[in-house]
């Protein structure tokens, strides 16, 4: 499962269903001033999930509500934007078996791969991990899904809006549960 664990540096973590990739544009929900790249593994095999563990990786355990589908464990690697210097740090890289390009935003939610991480000893003391690169060896394609905008109704053209905070009573611009046209829950 893994290579090289002797000393800090590289390692290889094998055959991880690939969830959530975020691996082209960096995702800045949690920080929008150094957003990361990201990739979440599952296992189902609890051998793997123990692989993990031992590297210090934290891993959790979820059960579907979908009776249909089996418990896993699952964990996240990341690639910050920016080092700690901030010098700005390369895209993880994604590619095939035969170590060619492939685009990162086709990758589909249970993908197989490898993960190229890097690992070193934080001030902590903790083990800390930086995805580089993913080699895809099961390839599922990203397909979007078409949304219906069913909820809305189409308003006439000549309807009047106005984008909030442009008002000087800014407390006229959100509707109260008093209005008429309001269903509160």
């Amino acid at each position: 499962m893994t290579d090289n664990l002797e000393e800090m540096g590289k390692i290889i973590i094998r055959n991880c269903e690939l969830w959530w990739a975020r691996v082209v544009t960096p995702d800045g929900k949690f920080d929008k001033d150094n957003p990361n790249y990201s990739v979440q593994i599952r296992t189902e095999d609890k051998n793997q999930m123990r692989g993990w563990k031992e590297l210090g990786l934290k891993v959790t355990a979820e059960v579907p509500d979908d009776d249909d589908l089996p418990p896993y464990w699952k964990t996240t690697l990341y690639q910050k934007k920016f080092n700690s210097k901030g010098k700005e740090n390369k895209a993880p890289k994604v590619m095939n078996t035969k170590r060619e390009p492939l685009d990162g935003n086709l990758l589909g939610n249970g993908s197989i791969g490898h993960l190229r991480v890097f690992w070193y000893i934080g001030q902590d003391g903790k083990r800390k991990y930086q995805l580089l690169g993913i080699q895809v060896t099961k390839f599922i394609k990203y397909e979007p899904v078409e949304r219906d905008d069913v909820d809305f109704e189409e308003l006439p053209e000549d309807t009047e809006w106005e984008e909030w905070g442009d008002n000087e009573d800014e407390d006229d611009a959100i509707p109260s549960d008093t209005d008429s046209d309001v269903t509160t829950l």
